[in-house]
């Protein structure tokens, strides 16, 4: 099992070639193995935190290796490194790791082992454990095995003989029996754990101590004992276990203990067998680890603290208590459903600082038309004496040359609009071309149009810059935006999730846990989340938060510039050769869609528009994750 070091950004294209019981993946290209008494599982809800609390919990070395950025294939950069999509994924990788955790070292690219330090310490002790199990019954006849083990590589040679059956004198050994070993089996808060088929264990013994033994293997009943039947007197070591198959799916829930158990003539010691519940530790990073990725994130407020303290507070309380599996199950459906929601949260928080800067630079396009526009026609306005010129010295071919004359317009005439309809009007024909297209993306437009309405328009005419609106545009977004669409259900769901979580635990403590049974639910709850809320959600949010092809197409849009401006470039055409300083303004007027185009208005509007409409879908699904994680219980 590999550990990855992020939490948000993920992405549906490894998400649709990985297990169906996870939520959405934050993508770390490279995974590296963390091998202790604990294993820490690859998967969307182990965040960088949580292998941070691990590794500090654990005193675990952690290495890692990955080329350079600018040496990473394109794919995995679009997938992984895509600021315009989740930027919040850099801030998850090793190297952020490294910064805040000096167990965390980087290896060059490629892997050289060599790299790795490792101290030169003196070997202590050394045991080779050499064992087998047969079926005695078709070998009653064997009363003696001779056992030679040589250890490759090293020379070593070890001899012992084996008596199954008779001592070495050739007289049968006599077996002294116990008559029932029976051992009470607990859960680690100390609760006998009544219901049948709870755990398997088996029996082993050391070679040698004790005469042929076939595989004995003891499952607890309906009242919480583990029956072995009649063993002969010694020492045994157990394995206790229950982890259904396979045991290393998240979703499978698991027991595990070990030790020794000393059979004597009337009894076994000791008398009970705790079963400890298996992964627990890892769980319980992981939940830490979530909940220093909510701190974290942008749309972070009181309410979502005021959460991550009582979740924290419930959390180290099953910690000193220790985890049994209904608490376990019950911190797993957590996890899952904080891993979605934090998911989907490191979206909203793109966009709320994309659709901020977006708007910003919606008004700075805006101010630049508006510019671009002016100066052009400043250049007409301040050639009208030789237009006047022209009129009075050659208004016979004016006449007969040029179609204003046969609509009854004047030179002047058109001069005069255009400059005043650029001056007074052509801000208004922006602003309501830019509105309809929010108003053609987003659902319930208002208050962003509103918005546009009360302080954009007034901005662009006071020609203020970004740095002078900038605290205006981000408190707008994020209040009245991203609060009012994803942040107040945000809040909502996870309040849910820790209530749901608890009642979970508060209903079924001291129930038999049918870990099977229970790990099928789990398994159908992860997966049915997983696939209906989760497995689209980058290619979903790639859409909305993308950059977009240009769509600007302002000569379809700015009806009087398309009237006005045919007329006086025909007429400049008709004087450009004998008044070469028209043609840098017929120049001018000719390219001015161009040039509008090309600022991008448009396109930073319809990207804007559908980054804010991304909200509704976003939040939709997060309002989902609670009802669905706790779905089949």
């Amino acid at each position: 099992m590999s550990v990855r070091c992020i939490s948000m950004d993920l992405r549906s294209r490894l998400a649709r070639r990985c297990q169906k019981n996870c939520c959405d993946h934050h993508r770390c290209v490279y995974r590296f193995r963390l091998w202790s008494e604990l294993v820490f599982f690859s998967g969307c809800n182990t965040s960088m935190y949580a292998v941070d609390f691990a590794l500090r919990e654990t005193g675990i070395q952690l290495y890692y290796c990955q080329p350079e950025q600018n040496k990473m294939a394109q794919v995995e950069l679009e997938e992984s490194y895509s600021q315009l999509v989740n930027d919040r994924v850099r801030l998850s990788n090793f190297d952020a790791l490294e910064k805040i955790n000096n167990q965390v070292r980087r290896l060059s690219w490629p892997f050289d082992q060599r790299e790795i330090e490792l101290k030169n310490l003196p070997l202590v002790d050394s045991k080779y454990y050499f064992a087998w199990l047969s079926d005695w019954s078709e070998y009653d006849f064997v009363s003696k095995v001779e056992v030679k083990i040589t250890l490759s590589g090293a020379g070593n040679i070890a001899n012992f003989v084996y008596y199954p059956l008779y001592n070495p004198d050739a007289t049968i050994a006599e077996r002294v029996s116990e008559k029932d070993i029976a051992l009470v089996l607990k859960d680690e808060s100390g609760l006998s754990m009544l219901g049948k088929n709870n755990v398997s264990v088996s029996l082993y013994k050391v070679m040698g101590e004790l005469d042929r033994m076939e595989a004995v293997t003891g499952e607890s009943d309906e009242n919480g004992v583990v029956n072995f039947g009649k063993r002969q007197v010694g020492r045994y070591y157990y394995m206790l276990y229950a982890d259904g198959r396979p045991a290393d799916r998240y979703d499978q829930l698991c027991y595990t203990a070990r030790g020794w158990i000393e059979v004597g003539l009337d009894s076994a010691t000791p008398t009970e067998m705790i079963a400890f519940t298996k992964s627990k530790s890892a769980e319980l990073f992981r939940a830490f680890g979530l909940l220093r990725e909510l701190r974290e994130l942008e749309i972070y407020n009181d309410r979502i603290g005021t959460f991550v303290e009582n979740a924290g507070e419930w959390l180290e309380n099953l910690r000193k208590n220790g985890l049994i599996p209904v608490e376990l199950e019950a911190v797993k459906r957590f996890n899952t459903a904080l891993a979605a929601i934090v998911n989907c949260s490191g979206y909203a928080c793109t966009v709320q600082t994309r659709a901020s800067d977006d708007a910003l630079k919606v008004v700075e396009k805006i101010n630049g038309m508006i510019r671009k526009a002016e100066e052009i026609v400043e250049k007409l306005e301040s050639a009208k004496q030789i237009i006047m010129t022209i009129v009075n010295t050659f208004i016979d071919i004016i006449t007969g040359n040029w179609s204003g004359a046969a609509s009854n317009l004047t030179i002047q005439e058109l001069v005069d609009r255009l400059v005043n309809y650029v001056k007074n009007d052509l801000l208004d024909d922006i602003m309501e071309t830019v509105e309809q297209k929010l108003a053609e993306v987003i659902r319930d437009p208002e208050k962003i149009i509103d918005y546009f309405q009360s302080y954009v328009k007034d901005w662009v005419k006071q020609k203020l810059s970004p740095d002078q609106i900038r605290d205006n545009v981000y408190n707008f977004v994020e209040e009245e935006l991203v609060y009012e669409k994803f942040t107040s259900h945000m809040e909502q769901q996870i309040e849910k999730v820790l209530f749901e979580t608890q009642k979970l635990v508060e209903e079924n403590i001291g129930k038999h846990w049918d870990i099977d049974e229970r790990s099928s639910l789990i398994r159908e709850s992860f997966y049915q989340m997983r696939n209906d809320l989760m497995s689209d959600l980058f290619d979903v949010s790639y859409k909305a938060l993308s950059e977009k092809d240009s769509i600007d197409d302002w000569e379809s849009c700015l009806s009087t510039l398309r009237e006005l401006i045919p007329l006086i470039v025909e007429f400049i055409e008709l004087f450009e050769i004998r008044y070469p300083e028209l043609s840098s303004i017929k120049a001018g007027l000719e390219t001015l869609y161009e040039a509008l185009d090309t600022i991008g208005t448009l396109t930073k509007t319809y990207e804007l528009a559908l980054k804010v409409d991304y909200l509704n879908p976003l939040s939709e699904r997060i309002q989902q994750i609670s009802e669905m994680v706790f779905q089949f219980k």
